[in-house]
């Protein structure tokens, strides 16, 4: 039976970008949260990243020039009611960035993060369609009282054109570091 990287390869050809893009969320009171809640968000926002990377390493150190690009949040660095699994999975994931940066610098292989705010994706969709940006709360918060200083989420084409300088052979000192995509939403912090 072939391995992930062998059906890769043999699929696509060469690794020299591994994107970890899974992710899970979820808003959970942390009365309510059980450690099986905590262990589900983990296995797929964090050891996914780490799986998949740890099996692409070897081709990613081949190529010479390999780039890892983790999407975090910007919940991976400040605090959220109601989001401790995934808080600390999007925050173990900025770590994890770092650390491996410092790790595959002699191989040429850089690795960073990205760290979106608010996106406008189905991720942010309730039950009955609506979004969360057309709620009170967040035109409240985050429009009139300028918590988003661009006033807006983000589109997902915002947060690709950011993935795609990472990812690019136009990249070539940027290591280690986590690009917030948030409309200005950290500075406000």
């Amino acid at each position: 039976m072939a391995t992930l990287p062998e059906k890769v390869v043999a699929g696509l050809g060469a690794i020299d970008v591994l994107v970890n893009n899974a992710g899970v969320g979820g808003e959970v009171p942390t009365s309510g949260l059980t450690m099986a809640d905590v262990r589900a968000v983990l296995r797929v926002n964090l050891e996914g990243a780490v799986a998949v990377t740890l099996a692409l390493l070897p081709q990613l150190r081949a190529s010479g020039s390999g780039r890892v690009l983790n999407v975090a949040s910007i919940q991976g660095f400040r605090g959220a009611r109601d989001s401790l699994a995934y808080g600390a999975s999007k925050g173990a994931l900025v770590n994890l960035t770092r650390d491996l940066a410092c790790d595959l610098a002699d191989d040429g292989v850089l690795v960073n993060a990205l760290a979106p705010g608010f996106v406008n994706t189905p991720m942010a969709r309730y039950a009955d369609g609506t979004t969360e940006y057309e709620t009170d709360w967040f035109r409240t918060i985050y429009v009139e009282n300028a918590r988003i200083p661009l006033r807006r989420p983000a589109e997902p084409e915002e947060v690709a054109e950011a993935a795609l300088f990472l990812c690019s052979p136009a990249n070539t000192y940027v290591t280690g570091q986590v690009l917030a995509v948030d409309g200005g939403m950290t500075a406000t912090f």
